[in-house]
């Protein structure tokens, strides 16, 4: 999730709330494991991730993922120092 989220980040995230589409998310992918990407698209039983590095894809991005696969919204990160900084949803028209 470069280069929003890098390697060592820790993230506070809350399973509450609704989601909406550019929110950041922890997903549990089946035969993947964990994973940090934004919401691109919402259905009525799915959601389609993608991520934020525009040069690299990603196996899961552009494909339907239950949303019971959405572990929790992603608020905070704290890099390496300590320093914290609050998530943000992704503006897509810059």
């Amino acid at each position: 999730m470069l280069p929003t989220i890098a390697h060592g980040d820790m993230l506070v995230c809350f399973g509450w709330g609704t989601l909406k589409k550019n929110d950041l998310v922890i997903a549990d992918i089946e035969n993947i494991g964990m994973v940090v990407k934004r919401i691109e698209a919402i259905t009525i039983d799915d959601i389609v991730l993608k991520g934020d590095n525009k040069r690299l894809g990603s196996s899961i991005c552009g494909i339907r993922i239950p949303k019971s696969s959405i572990r929790g919204k992603v608020l905070m990160r704290f890099n390496s120092h300590l320093r914290f900084s609050l998530i943000k949803r992704f503006n897509t028209h810059r």
